[in-house]
């Protein structure tokens, strides 16, 4: 029985530039038309190489299709929106509260209502950056403290 390495070792492609392993396999099939014998060369699963077949055919025979694609979504639907973000953050470098009375405070003076583990979530993720990046944002002072006269 033959070693997976070894298998490797005595496969010749036919071209000279191979853009990604996988290529191999579909010039591989391309020459010995057998899904069978690809397997048993690259020691791949039928599974994997239709996987993989059906993305590189769709695409016109791709090099580019051959590549992993990213497994992050696309969106995020229930992400808290930018303008949220951005007042949650202006309140805290207005104020210095922490999570629980600035929850208070986005509520009474803003309408936003959002938990308070959620609040320091956002806090954690963006305090950092805004420090550097509001300090000459023109609306942050428009924005009363508590306790300031009317």
């Amino acid at each position: 029985m033959f070693h997976h390495t070894e298998k490797l070792e005595n496969y010749q492609p036919p071209a000279s530039n191979i853009f990604h392993p996988r290529l191999a396999w579909m010039l591989y099939y391309k020459q010995v038309q057998s899904v069978a014998k690809v397997c048993e060369k690259f020691c791949i699963s039928r599974k994997t190489f239709y996987k993989w077949w059906n993305r590189y055919y769709k695409s016109g025979y791709s090099q580019n299709s051959l590549i992993d694609e990213s497994r992050k979504p696309h969106t995020s639907p229930l992400a808290t929106p930018k303008y949220i973000v951005k007042k949650i953050i202006e309140a805290k470098l207005l104020t210095g509260y922490g999570q629980r009375r600035l929850r208070n405070y986005l509520i009474e003076n803003h309408n936003i209502n959002l938990s308070e583990h959620t609040i320091w979530k956002l806090l954690k993720q963006n305090l950092v950056n805004a420090e550097l990046s509001l300090d000459n944002t023109p609306d942050i002072h428009l924005i009363k403290q508590p306790g300031e006269m009317k």
